[in-house]
């Protein structure tokens, strides 16, 4: 209801009760700053005027000094092994499962407004969602989303990545271990109430990616991509690997600076 009400005021703004509403937008926007959205006033307007200046100093210092903030290095990291990844799944042309991981992930980063913009300017185009154009797209979304959070610090960025790499990991490992079940689902003929057989699903008019899902080929795809998403990302769950790459990040900084 935040949003809805930050909205619903500056709808009824106009030159007549601009002034009265200024402080009640004030304090909107300083919520917005500060990510507080608590409905129930704890805080006065001054306490938030306050720690708002006390926050928009701290985004001066850091953009006075960010040529030497080691800044982004886990982020570019994980997105170098999560764009391996997604490519090796394209490479078996399992790119709708590519457009579902991605979504997951954008979604999970509170990018849903990227999606939406996506659908938004392609609406009209059905194509669109099952190509890898549009697996591109939102890849390209969901980086520049990431890449958002490289100026909040070291630690914000370290919970980020660490989430995620978790969150697709569970993803990947439910995927194996729901696939029996799906495969089930598919093939229960709810109004008989028995198994069809292989062939008589072929014949049905199912997509090419609901069909592909019944192989022996894909379920070992599926095994393999929880093993290839360990493997990928085996250093940036070890704590002296993360300690060496700021560590690795400063001496070369230094270095460059000192010539």
């Amino acid at each position: 209801m935040f949003y809805k009400s930050l909205k619903d005021l500056i709808k009824n703004l106009n030159s007549e009760n601009v002034e009265k509403l200024k402080p009640q937008l004030n304090r909107y926007v300083n919520q917005l700053i500060l990510s507080i959205y608590d409905t129930n006033p704890e805080l006065s307007d001054l306490d938030l005027e306050s720690l708002c200046e006390t926050l928009l100093h701290k985004e001066e210092f850091r953009e006075e000094f960010r040529d030497k903030l080691q800044e982004g290095l886990l982020i570019d990291k994980f997105i170098h092994i999560y764009d391996l990844f997604i490519n090796e799944i394209t490479k078996e042309r399992y790119v709708f499962d590519g457009i579902e991981l991605t979504t997951l992930c954008l979604r999970s980063i509170g990018g849903i407004a990227r999606g939406l913009k996506l659908l938004k300017l392609n609406k009209h185009k059905e194509e669109y969602f099952h190509s890898l154009q549009y697996l591109k797209d939102l890849k390209a979304e969901f980086y520049a989303h990431l890449r958002q959070y490289a100026g909040k610090g070291i630690i914000e960025e370290h919970f980020l990545i660490t989430g995620l790499i978790h969150t697709i990991r569970f993803y990947l490992e439910e995927n194996c271990q729901e696939h029996g079940r799906n495969i089930l689902a598919l093939l229960t003929d709810r109004k008989d109430k028995r198994l069809k057989t292989l062939e008589e699903f072929n014949n049905e008019p199912h997509t090419a990616e609901i069909k592909c899902m019944l192989t022996r080929e894909y379920a070992i795809e599926l095994q393999r991509r929880l093993y290839l998403w360990d493997k990928l990302t085996i250093d940036l769950k070890n704590h002296y690997y993360l300690e060496n790459l700021y560590r690795d990040d400063l001496e070369r900084t230094a270095s460059e600076i000192n010539g």
